[in-house]
């Protein structure tokens, strides 16, 4: 006669990882132990301390019951094996330069559900790595402040990483990007700024550079930033047939074109 009691321990997994289950026999309880798994049945032998290990891996996300009995005694036991996703509602992002969108993620704990506040959550974009605290429902947020491109991202919690893409849509446009010009005469430089959904951006700072100098206009009701050159010894050195190159920028975006001198 003894204890034929079992302790059954399950290993802490996240998705995509390994399930590990290890059954304790007293060590004078040989045989097999049998445990189901997500419809399947495994039998281990248990080692001479009355130890089984069974394993199984790339279970979707949830909750299972694990039955394990050895089939020498006739004793079993149920254990819960929760496999859950570190990071959640992480989409693609796609957003116009500079709007309010932002990247966010959910961070998921140990029993499956949303962490609370102030736990880290690292980023990592066009070269650059971003450690975020949670909010008190688990979500980090990153402000993009990109450039118009495509961009990979990156969101890792206890050690769990996902991947999204990020994709920032132009705001700035030269109403003309050749400016043509007769030699001697004022130049018009313009831009418009607008939202892809074709909404006008107004009262916003576009710097216009051409030949080594920057001129500055607000964008006006119809989001269209113009200035004039009227500078004659600037104007005197463009000669006739040639181009000469000019940008608008705002903020961090730059577009450029060029001016024709006829």
């Amino acid at each position: 006669k003894y204890d034929s009691g079992m302790n059954v321990t399950v290993s802490e997994v996240k998705e995509g990882e390994t399930a590990i289950v290890t059954v304790k026999v007293p060590a004078n309880a040989t045989g097999n132990v049998t445990a189901y798994i997500d419809g399947k049945n495994y039998t281990v032998k248990t080692d001479d301390d009355g130890v089984a290990k069974l394993t199984e891996s790339h279970l979707a996300v949830g909750s299972y019951d694990i039955l394990c009995f050895n089939t020498q005694t006739g004793e079993n036991t149920t254990q819960k094996l929760l496999i859950v996703k570190r990071i959640v509602e992480n989409n693609d992002l796609v957003k116009d330069f500079e709007s309010s969108k932002h990247y966010t993620v959910r961070a998921i704990g140990d029993d499956g559900n949303p962490v609370g506040a102030g736990e880290t959550v690292v980023m990592k974009v066009n070269g650059k790595t971003y450690k975020l605290k949670t909010n008190k429902a688990g979500y980090a947020t990153l402000p993009i402040h990109l450039n118009p491109k495509k961009y990979t991202i990156t969101a890792t919690y206890n050690k769990y990483t996902v991947k999204n893409k990020i994709t920032v849509k132009q705001t700035l446009k030269l109403v003309k990007k050749t400016v043509k010009v007769k030699k001697g005469k004022k130049i018009v430089l313009k831009a418009k700024l607008k939202w892809s959904n074709g909404k006008v951006i107004k009262g916003k700072v576009i710097k216009f550079k051409f030949k080594g100098k920057t001129y500055k206009a607000k964008t006006n009701k119809k989001g269209i930033a113009k200035v004039t050159i009227k500078n004659k010894k600037i104007l005197k050195k463009l000669k006739k047939g040639k181009k000469y190159a000019y940008s608008a920028r705002y903020i961090k975006n730059v577009v450029k074109g060029k001016v024709a001198i006829k």
